[in-house]
């Protein structure tokens, strides 16, 4: 199975609505091979929630985060532990873009048009400039692709600019 959240020493970070969908199904996936359902039944998560209680995060390595996620989240990414990621949960992902705590983005586009729902890069989003560091299509993923991004500027973005290049339409350096 290709695995794109395959990565070693990550740590999964989840918002209250995305921690209990995956709660309901991830467990009962056993399979060994599936590394996903590995890194997510037996690695740490955090969730970050007001309104859970400790029993209701009952799920393998998991620890709650209340009140100022923001700041607790930015003392997370200071210790080891591997790499900390966002599945889901556009509320929490927005959030934590907007406090420049977003490094890398790994976005998986699937190529269906809904014509509205939840914009994680909606109006009034922080600036940001990114440098693409692999796009691949997915094997088995009916066209899905993934986009990995690093950031390269927070808090202004750098807009891209086309020149032309022995008569021909460029990408400029």
């Amino acid at each position: 199975m290709e695995s794109h959240e395959d990565r070693p020493g990550q740590r999964i970070l989840l918002g209250r609505t995305t921690f209990e969908m995956m709660r309901s199904y991830w467990p009962h996936v056993t399979d060994p091979v599936n590394t996903v359902a590995a890194t997510l039944n037996n690695g740490k998560k955090y969730v970050a929630s007001n309104t859970l209680n400790d029993a209701d995060t009952a799920w393998g390595d998991t620890t709650m985060l209340r009140g100022n996620v923001i700041e607790q989240v930015r003392k997370l990414k200071e210790t080891p532990g591997g790499d900390l990621q966002v599945h889901g949960s556009w509320r929490l992902a927005r959030n934590l873009h907007d406090a420049g705590l977003v490094d890398v983005y790994r976005l998986v586009q699937f190529p269906v048009l809904v014509g509205s729902g939840k914009r994680l890069f909606a109006h009034g989003v922080a600036p940001a400039t990114y440098q693409i560091a692999e796009s691949r299509a997915l094997h088995g993923g009916k066209g899905a692709t993934l986009l990995t991004l690093h950031q390269t500027t927070f808090g202004i973005a750098a807009v891209g600019e086309f020149e032309v290049r022995d008569g021909k339409e460029a990408v400029a350096s």
